[in-house]
């Protein structure tokens, strides 16, 4: 019988059993599938495309910055939820798993229509998905004469000057006594949380741990956050979900701008869809992770047109 030297037995022996153990791995999980969701369209851009009562809606209401959905806002949820849907389908991707949403409630509520269709039983709240904290966000609501305009209304509207720091007021001086104290209180008092968005009644997993929180970051009026700061927020929380949840159908529901802005961070190109209410992108995660991201769909929201009323918010 022949007999091989000891070390080249052991070489073979090891290379046999690696064989078999690459034989019976498990292969790798898959990457996962992104869904990033805007909200439908909203209470207060209604109010102001129908005869231009949007200033008098922010007056009467006790939490301008955060309305509901308008009726056909919900109508444009539900087609975007059974327009996912057929999306997944089509590309053979798993069905939607686990829904972030932010804290606001036009998202809530958009994110609930998403649950439904995919039967998810809850939804984790991100402050990472909130809207931009900036000064045109606070100029819709805030300042006075404020009609839901980004920006402010025309007596108050932020200056485009991009060589000014955004961090800072760069549109007319407010009086502090005649702005909506809330800005100033910063959000701790704008955003909810997920205790406060259960007792409403909406479906939310108290069990979940958020990510990061927006409520100790000192974003107030005269104090705003930035648009990179924006940017890595959203994309940090997409990419930590995806390394912690691998071969899964994840949804994001947050905002115009910052969907728009993770859109193309991620892929590194422009988004190709007009935008618009409730628009969908579908991105797959790439191999390796510092590659560019796939891009399924861009910004699309063709889904919602029917029920589009007025001029579309398109971003």
């Amino acid at each position: 019988m022949r007999r091989w030297p000891l070390g080249v037995g052991f070489c073979c022996l090891g290379l046999r059993r690696m064989a078999e153990m690459a034989a019976t791995a498990a292969p790798p999980a898959a990457p996962g599938v992104v869904v990033l969701l805007r909200h439908g369209e909203r209470e207060d851009y209604m109010a102001e495309k129908v005869g231009g009562q949007g200033a008098e809606w922010i007056r009467g209401s006790p939490r301008p910055w955060d309305p509901k959905l308008a009726p056909h806002g919900r109508r444009q949820a539900l087609a975007a939820a059974q327009r996912l849907r057929q999306v997944l389908d089509f590309f053979g991707l798993p069905p939607a798993s686990r829904i972030f949403t932010s804290p606001l409630v036009r998202c809530v509520e958009t994110a609930d229509f998403v649950a439904q269709q995919f039967e998810v039983p809850s939804l984790c709240v991100e402050d990472d998905l909130a809207e931009s904290i900036n000064e045109c966000w606070m100029r819709q609501w805030a300042v006075p004469g404020a009609n839901s305009d980004w920006g402010g209304p025309p007596s108050a509207r932020v200056k485009s000057d991009r060589s000014l720091d955004p961090s800072k007021l760069r549109g007319p001086a407010v009086d502090l006594e005649l702005l909506r104290p809330e800005a100033l209180q910063g959000t701790r008092s704008l955003l909810h949380t997920a205790e406060e968005l259960k007792s409403m009644g909406w479906q939310v997993d108290l069990e979940y741990r958020a990510s990061n929180s927006l409520h100790d970051k000192g974003y107030l009026w005269g104090s705003f956050e930035v648009h990179q700061g924006i940017v890595q927020r959203m994309t940090d929380l997409v990419r930590h979900k995806v390394a912690q949840h691998p071969g899964e159908t994840l949804v994001f529901v947050s905002h115009g701008g910052p969907t728009k802005y993770t859109l193309e961070h991620l892929s590194g190109q422009s988004s190709r869809g007009m935008g618009g209410m409730t628009a969908i992108s579908v991105l797959r995660p790439p191999v390796p992770p510092e590659a560019p991201w796939e891009v399924l769909l861009s910004n699309d929201a063709s889904h919602g047109e029917a029920f589009a009323f007025g001029e579309e918010t398109k971003i």
